[in-house]
């Protein structure tokens, strides 16, 4: 495959900011919907089977808007993953530690894309610099970082494949459940608009 001169074509980053919203935008809050991980590609609103929480936030770097939810369904022991790799231009992030969410958005904010996830204070990322989905990276680097993704869920219990595109698919309007979206989180299936984006203050 020959090289792309990216720079040449003026390929966009994903956001020209390289740090992340404040720390209060991570913290959860009582208020914040509930919606549910019932399969890979499948998120309902409401507790469904249950389980604990965690942070489900979506960031909008074109709007200067971000949509929090609670997200039941994904490992209570993740503390953070976040990921530019979504078909909406949204920055989707998930993660029960507020700390380590707030620095793998910053690392992502950083390289201009990518995902990054935090286990065990210990911090990996992928650059997607292109978009915030296409990567200079080697392919062999491409598959280590997504093995590695994919066996962090593993040993959290996580039930269902390839965790990267389940952040795809919560940013997938053009499914049917509950899924985030330039507005803010929505019902598709119904229509509605569950809770609108807000206003976000960068770090």
């Amino acid at each position: 495959m020959p090289d792309v001169d990216w720079e040449g074509l003026r390929a966009p980053r994903w956001s020209q900011r390289d740090r992340g919203p404040v720390a209060a935008t991570f913290q959860p809050h009582p208020d914040d919907p509930a919606l549910s991980l019932e399969g890979a590609a499948i998120t309902k609103l409401g507790a469904g089977r249950g389980g604990e929480p965690i942070v489900c936030l979506a960031l909008d770097p074109d709007r200067d808007t971000f949509t929090r939810g609670a997200i039941h369904g994904m490992p209570a022991g993740l503390e953070g993953i976040a990921s530019t790799l979504t078909p909406r231009r949204l920055m989707v992030a998930v993660g029960a530690d507020p700390a380590a969410l707030s620095r793998c958005v910053d690392a992502v904010m950083e390289c201009g894309g990518g995902i990054a996830f935090q286990q065990d204070g210990e911090l990996r990322r992928l650059p997607l610099p292109v978009g915030g989905v296409i990567t200079a990276a080697p392919f062999a680097e491409v598959v280590g970082f997504w093995d590695a993704a994919q066996a962090l869920f593993e040993g959290l219990g996580h039930p269902y494949p390839d965790p990267l595109s389940t952040l795809l698919y919560i940013a997938s309007d053009s499914l049917p459940g509950a899924r985030f979206n330039a507005s803010g989180l929505v019902d598709t299936k119904a229509k509605t608009l569950v809770a609108p984006a807000r206003v976000v203050t960068w770090a």
